[in-house]
């Protein structure tokens, strides 16, 4: 089974690439994130060495497969025989010598819920988690070890208009009180472009969340080649698990694609935020809506 990962930031098109790729009859969609958030981004070689002497569930959890959420999600995916069969066979698959390898693991932990719900094994298996790309390239493929990665990138000033809505509902306090947060976005958005777009890995596919909406069939095409699967008009119409799903890419309940989503943070951002992430992220992004530097 081929593999492809999907390892956004957060608010950068991550859930809507996956989820128009999920109808597609080429690619099983691995509807649930490999790693819970608060787990992302403090994988490192010490942890690479312990895993092949963890137990199975020691390796469960270090993966994030028993976090909390995680069990939520799959509790809502799958009924409560599925779920102990699930829970059964993947405590097997990481029990065997193959799985003393994270990245081995990974591909052992999909081909267990695909093969659960009847997927063909030959498919593509797509997977979207977001703040991966906060592991880091190298570490990524350490962990996860992909095939090949689709990187959605957005403009900054969307992504933290939209990461603001998130947390407070638009109930935002004073900018200058939030400088702190302003830097934890400003660095990792640094790193995204640093790390994943700048050295132009050749498994990796860097995915302008702007021209996505702009012209969702030249885009998607693109995608299709990439990951070497037939165009379908299925690849422009978000579904989840093959029923009509939200895009997330707005806060908007409806259906389908959003094209106000790339020029809404335009009446939500004060002018000192914007003036504060062209100065921070100068060195990494244009300053206009092409939000990629290279």
């Amino acid at each position: 089974m081929r593999t492809v990962h999907i390892p956004s930031l957060r608010r950068s098109g991550g859930t809507l690439v996956g989820r128009l790729l999920d109808g597609h009859p080429s690619c099983n969609h691995l509807p649930f994130e490999y790693w819970h958030t608060r787990e992302k981004g403090h994988l490192d070689d010490s942890d690479l060495m312990l895993f092949p002497y963890s137990t199975p569930l020691e390796r469960a959890v270090m993966l994030g497969l028993w976090s909390p959420l995680t069990r939520q999600k799959l509790q809502r995916l799958l009924n409560e025989t599925q779920l102990q069969a699930f829970d059964e066979q993947m405590l097997n698959r990481l029990r065997s010598s193959v799985s003393r390898c994270p990245k081995m693991a990974y591909r052992a932990v999909v081909e267990v819920f695909h093969s659960l719900i009847g997927d063909s094994l030959r498919a593509v298996s797509v997977n979207h988690s977001a703040e991966t790309v906060l592991l880091g390239y190298e570490t990524a493929q350490k962990w996860i070890g992909a095939d090949l990665y689709i990187l959605p990138v957005r403009d900054p000033r969307a992504m933290y208009c939209s990461l603001r809505a998130l947390f407070r509902r638009n109930k935002f306090s004073p900018w200058l009180a939030r400088q702190g947060e302003l830097d934890t976005f400003c660095n990792n958005y640094r790193r995204l472009i640093l790390e994943w777009v700048r050295p132009k890995h050749p498994n990796v596919h860097v995915l302008s969340f702007e021209r996505l909406l702009a012209v969702p069939d030249v885009a998607m095409r693109e995608v299709a080649e990439f990951i070497s699967i037939p165009f379908t008009p299925s690849l422009i119409e978000p579904t989840l698990s093959g029923q009509k799903a939200q895009s997330n890419s707005s806060f908007t309940n409806a259906l389908g694609l959003d094209p106000k989503a790339p020029s809404r943070w335009k009446s939500l951002l004060e002018p000192e935020v914007v003036e504060a992430l062209h100065d921070r992220l100068a060195d990494v992004w244009p300053g206009d809506n092409d939000a990629i530097a290279v």
